[in-house]
């Protein structure tokens, strides 16, 4: 281009672009490229990669706007995460020890997935993806330890239940570490206890009208007990207020 922005165009040979796929595949893992001509004028089309992150000779970049800059350690690791390269749930828990496994919560599971005990237990946990030859993945803590949270941190949940629309006078409280499942039932039964419900008399019978649907708080739990990132410390919370409650009565 020339200083006043008309095609000035280059030379386009052979050894411009075999230098231009070397660049390209110099990167780790290498970077798809597709060359095109147009009289004077080589067009490089970068395809996204399907294997980020890509690193060069210098390390890893992210290009934000004009300007490409080198990442650190910590933004290595959150793109690896964002990526799907690094998955907590499937990295080995080192310290667990199978004293701390709790066979009931598996027999929970199994009743609840519709899965016969008929295998051993450790070819059960084989073929649910939490055990392998180097020990128990988070998931299966997660789901299966007795105490979850002397291996995890973040594996508990906190229910709060506040007076007014704010966090300052608390009416009830608690937190548990149950596992999984555990978790999201407790957190559920503790919404049932305070969600308002209506009740209306048809005959014999008695009609009941919650103020909120279960299905809808219950997703809710479900969706933050299970993808939150485990990585973070921090137990997920459950925080209702009594006032913004009593509205929907």
């Amino acid at each position: 281009m020339t200083d006043d922005g008309k095609v000035k165009g280059i030379k386009i040979i052979n050894e411009l672009k075999s230098r231009i796929t070397d660049i390209a595949k110099n990167c780790d893992p290498f970077v798809q490229i597709r060359l095109e001509e147009l009289d004077s004028i080589l067009i490089i089309n970068i395809l996204e990669g399907i294997n980020k992150p890509h690193q060069c000779s210098d390390g890893f970049y992210m290009r934000i706007g004009p300007n490409s800059q080198k990442l650190n350690r910590n933004q290595i690791l959150e793109l690896s995460i964002k990526e799907g390269k690094i998955r907590f749930d499937e990295q080995i828990c080192a310290d667990f020890i199978f004293e701390d496994f709790d066979d009931s919560k598996l027999e929970y599971y199994l009743k609840l997935a519709k899965i016969s005990y008929t295998l051993d237990r450790k070819s059960i946990l084989r073929n649910l993806r939490v055990l392998t030859d180097n020990g128990m993945t988070n998931a299966g803590v997660l789901f299966f330890a007795k105490n979850p949270s002397k291996y995890i941190a973040a594996s508990k949940i906190r229910c709060v239940l506040f007076r007014g629309d704010e966090r300052v006078d608390i009416l009830d409280k608690k937190e548990v570490d149950k596992g999984l499942i555990g978790n999201i039932e407790f957190a559920v039964n503790f919404l049932n206890e305070h969600v308002p419900v209506r009740f209306e008399i048809k005959g014999i019978k008695r009609l009941e009208f919650p103020g909120y649907p279960e299905e809808a708080y219950r997703e809710a739990i479900v969706n933050s007990a299970v993808h939150r990132d485990y990585f973070e410390r921090g137990e997920v919370a459950v925080k209702c207020y009594y006032d913004m409650m009593k509205c929907h009565e």
